[in-house]
């Protein structure tokens, strides 16, 4: 999205509100499931893709898992419409399944 940073995330950030998704994953003591549309206007697909390749990075051994799933432009989901896809139930039954199995 053209200006997008200088629209919500400087002014954001100049009232001290910040999104360092980043910097906090590598303290999330459960598991982690993002979903990401390629056609999202308001977060781009190479920022889910970029969070989920650094919990794969910083998040301890043994942590919980991490799992990321993108949907193609194709689908039309966008920023919120993910809920929408087929196959979601799923997606979710097999992270649950897989989370459930790593807790034990």
């Amino acid at each position: 999205m053209p200006k997008f940073e200088w629209l919500f995330l400087k002014p954001l950030a100049a009232s001290g509100i910040d999104f360092c998704s980043d910097a906090h994953i590598a303290h999330v003591q459960a598991p982690v499931l993002i979903l990401h549309a390629e056609d999202d206007l308001v977060v781009p697909y190479a920022l889910g893709q970029k969070l989920y390749e650094t919990a794969l990075k910083v998040r301890p051994k043994g942590a919980p898992p991490v799992k990321f799933v993108g949907f193609a432009a194709s689908c039309g989901y966008s920023h919120k419409y993910i809920y929408q896809a087929p196959e979601l139930p799923d997606i979710l039954r097999e992270f649950f399944h897989e989370a459930g199995e790593t807790k034990n």
